[in-house]
């Protein structure tokens, strides 16, 4: 993918990632405050899935449909 420059200050970034991802992106989001992830959707990876909403841990699934990079200035990111 390629960057784009959204400020055109030559320092804010974004990059499209992902979407419409799949198992294995939620599997890899819920793991992302680990700095953990996986190649390939295991039977481990299931129980992760089935636990999450089993408990309603929903925030891995949200992040499927779009997934971007952002770089940006501190004063822009507190706006976010």
């Amino acid at each position: 993918m390629t960057w784009i420059d959204p400020l055109k200050d030559g320092k804010s970034k974004i990059e499209l990632i992902d979407s419409m991802g799949s198992d294995l992106s939620v599997v890899n989001d819920a793991r992302a405050s680990f700095a953990k992830s996986s190649e390939e959707l295991n039977q481990k990876d299931i129980k992760l899935i089935n636990y999450l909403i089993k408990h309603q841990h929903t925030s891995p699934f949200r992040g499927v449909v779009f997934k971007f990079k952002v770089k940006a200035p501190l004063y822009i990111c507190r706006q976010w």
